[in-house]
């Protein structure tokens, strides 16, 4: 079984669909993944990358395809936060944080604001 992908495509940009799925197939199939859905966004969808992540969680997939990076807006470094990304020109691989590390600072000055009250 093939890992699983999905497709983004950014409808405020130029060029024709059927152009952007062929793209998004050719570079899956290079990849060995499969592609579960392609998903549109354009300039009024609402929290982009937010939906983009969401629907990848959805279908299963590790990676997201777009014909181009700039489909994935000024926001596709955040998109590597919880994913590979894949364009013509290479794969961007996922940056795994450390654990916790943003949580445990913010729960570390809660626990001593909260200790410092009493």
């Amino acid at each position: 079984m093939r890992d699983r992908a999905i497709g983004l495509v950014h409808l405020d940009l130029l060029g024709d669909m059927s152009t952007h799925r062929a793209v998004i197939e050719d570079l899956a199939n290079a990849e060995a993944l499969q592609v579960a859905e392609i998903v549109t966004i354009d300039h009024d969808t609402y929290m982009p990358i937010t939906y983009a992540i969401a629907a990848a969680v959805q279908a299963g997939a590790d990676t997201v395809i777009a014909p181009d990076l700039a489909h994935f807006g000024t926001g596709y470094a955040a998109m590597t936060l919880a994913c590979d990304l894949l364009v013509p020109t290479g794969l961007i691989r996922r940056r795994p944080q450390p654990p916790g590390q943003r949580l445990d600072r913010y729960a570390d000055s809660s626990i001593r604001r909260h200790r410092g009250a009493g």
